[in-house]
C-alpha cells in the first residue's frame, strides 16, 4: 500500500495530537493538598465539608506558626485536628487542640496535656469551647486568645525546665 507524503504527514499529526492529549490528561489530574479542595460533580456535602475543614485547619496552622507556636496536624483520622504547643513538645506540657465537629459543623478548642511517650495529647471534655468564628482568621484569633490563657498555667507535672546555674568555677 503506497501512501503519499500528505497522508504520512496527517498520520503523524494525529499521533502527535493523541500523545499531547494523554499528556494533558496527566497534567489535569485533580489533587487535594493543604490549600486546595478537591470537588467535582460527584462530591456530596459531607465530602466538601471534610475538605473545607482540612483547608481551614491548614490556614489556622500556618497562622499559628507565624506566631511562633509549634503545630502538628492529624488529617488521616477523624476528627481532623491540630495540636498546638508553646514549646518543643515537652512531656506534661499544656497544649491546645482544635478539632472539627461534623455533627455540629463547627470548630472546637480543647486544652489538653501532651504525652511524649504516646505522642499525643489527653484532654477533658468539660474544658472544650466552641469557636464562634467560621473563617480561618476568626478561629485563629480565638485560638491565640485561648493559648495565651494556657501559657499562664503551670505545667501539669510541675516545672520540669530548671534554670541553668550560670556561675562557673569553684563554689565559694
Amino acid at each position: 500500500m503506497k501512501r503519499n507524503f500528505k497522508q504520512w504527514e496527517t498520520l503523524l499529526e494525529v499521533r502527535r495530537l493523541q500523545n499531547l492529549a494523554s499528556e494533558f490528561k496527566e497534567l489535569l489530574v485533580e489533587t487535594s493538598t493543604r490549600y486546595s479542595v478537591e470537588v467535582n460533580f460527584r462530591t456530596n456535602l459531607k465530602e466538601a465539608m471534610d475538605h473545607f475543614s482540612k483547608l481551614v485547619l491548614g490556614y489556622v496552622m500556618a497562622a499559628l506558626k507565624q506566631h511562633n507556636y509549634h503545630v502538628k496536624h492529624v488529617y488521616t483520622v477523624k476528627p481532623y485536628r491540630i495540636l498546638i504547643s508553646t514549646r518543643q513538645w515537652d512531656d506534661g506540657e499544656w497544649v491546645g487542640i482544635v478539632t472539627y465537629n461534623e455533627e455540629h459543623n463547627c470548630f472546637i478548642f480543647t486544652p489538653g496535656v501532651y504525652s511524649k511517650m504516646r505522642g499525643t495529647a489527653s484532654y477533658n471534655q468539660n474544658g472544650s469551647k466552641k469557636c464562634i468564628g467560621t473563617s480561618a482568621a476568626e478561629i485563629t484569633k480565638e485560638v491565640l486568645n485561648h493559648m495565651e490563657e494556657i501559657k499562664k498555667k503551670p505545667l501539669r507535672d510541675g516545672e520540669q525546665l530548671k534554670p541553668i546555674n550560670r556561675k562557673r568555677g569553684p563554689s565559694s
